[in-house]
């Protein structure tokens, strides 16, 4: 069985060496050659002088052969991670991030107070100057983006209590955990209004 079947390139700052005679195997890569290799060089695996996987050097171990292995040559010994990989991580590293990092404000205070709630995609802005106009606006959006009337209507009628337990704390925040249950399958629809109504719950 021939060890070296494979040949592979040594890529560092983006500049090339190679090819080397090596042995491309599931968790390592050993390569045939005498220079270092360090963690975060890339190794290229060629097939038909074809760039065919990039590999990101993760540990390197280098083993020169003792006299009585003479037969066995130089060569450094590779853990590594594929680089799609390495970027498929990253991607969804950088997604997480920008989803944490998005801000939502609330300003509400009084009875002409005004809402304003930002997101970094700016998909949601509402503007609300009134604590009834909540209510409103929450009825609209469900009547909008709710095609099951019954559904509607269910919700519609625990807004309208919750518009009438206004100053009864514990009440409307009894009536605005049975709308959150009743409307769970709605959440992307009722979630930008469901800091605001808490507020208006705790009386402030």
């Amino acid at each position: 069985m021939d060890l070296w079947k494979d040949k592979v390139m040594l890529e560092r700052n983006g500049i090339k060496s190679g090819p080397y005679d090596a042995s491309v195997q599931r968790k390592i890569i050993i390569v045939q050659s005498n220079d270092r290799i360090d963690e975060g060089d890339i190794i290229i695996q060629l097939i038909d002088n074809t760039e065919f996987e990039r590999f990101v050097v993760t540990d390197s171990h280098f083993q020169h052969s003792p006299s009585f292995m003479s037969q066995i040559p130089p060569h450094s010994r590779l853990e590594y991670v594929k680089e799609r990989k390495l970027k498929e991580r990253k991607e969804k590293s950088d997604t997480k991030e920008v989803k944490s990092s998005q801000s939502i404000t609330y300003n509400f205070n009084g009875n002409h107070a005004r809402l304003n709630q930002d997101t970094t995609d700016n998909s949601i802005n509402i503007s609300i100057e009134s604590r009834d106009e909540v209510f409103d606006e929450l009825t609209k959006t469900l009547k909008e983006n709710i095609s099951i009337l019954e559904d509607y209507n269910e919700l519609k009628e625990i807004i309208e209590r919750m518009r009438s337990s206004q100053g009864q704390p514990e009440k409307m925040t009894h009536q605005l955990g049975e709308f959150l249950t009743k409307g769970a399958k709605y959440t992307n629809i009722i979630s930008p209004y469901i800091t605001l109504l808490s507020t208006i719950a705790s009386g402030v």
